[in-house]
């Protein structure tokens, strides 16, 4: 007998395999693109928090600024200057590196 599973790929299989054929088939031939051009994402400076670097040359610094921009960080240090940049306060806040995409699926073992 087959399990909830099989019949799944079954039909997606089934399903996935009419989407290309013929003048109609929602999967159009595939074409070559260049790299999207980047996007402006502003400057930052956060300031004044305890920055944990996760790097074992730096450490983690009591209290620190760091500055990024266009998404990059740019610089990591005590009384760190840029001009233009939107400070954030981070005085009592620990800084740290974000997640970039924490959704994922684990499946329990089975016996």
């Amino acid at each position: 007998m087959p399990t909830r599973r099989t019949v799944a790929k079954m039909l997606g299989a089934t399903a996935l395999g009419g989407l290309g054929h013929g003048p109609f088939g929602l999967i159009a031939g595939a074409f070559a693109q260049g790299a999207p051009a980047p996007v402006p994402r502003g400057s930052y400076l956060i300031k004044g928090g305890a920055v944990i670097t996760v790097d074992p040359a730096l450490g983690t610094l009591p209290r620190a600024d760091v500055l990024v921009r266009d998404g990059r960080i740019e610089g990591i240090g005590p009384d760190l200057g840029a001009p233009g940049a939107e400070v954030i306060d981070a005085s009592d806040m620990i800084v740290m590196p974000g997640f970039i995409d924490t959704h994922y699926h684990m499946e329990r073992a089975r016996p």
